[in-house]
């Protein structure tokens, strides 16, 4: 019989690599049995045709503000 592509299992570091979630979040998803652990219980293993994907349509994180602390010092020493 042969074995597809769609059928290989990888460790959740190597799954994780593939599908751009981290180990910690497909580590979840097989405790919450979003995905099924075809691996041992201590060594978990996800088959590739089972991997979540990930949306790359959205905007993604937003940008975190700079803080100019010498805008605030300043705004603050003409308050008092």
């Amino acid at each position: 019989m042969l074995a597809t592509v769609a059928d290989e299992t990888l460790s959740l570091v190597e799954a994780a690599r593939i599908s751009g979630f981290t180990p910690d979040y497909l580590g979840h998803l097989l405790k919450i049995k979003k995905i099924k652990n075809v691996g041992r219980p201590g060594a978990p293993r996800i088959r590739r045709a089972d991997l979540p994907e990930k949306k790359s349509h959205g905007p993604g994180r937003p940008r975190r503000r700079r803080v100019d602390i010498r805008r605030i010092a300043h705004s603050h020493q003409e308050e008092t």
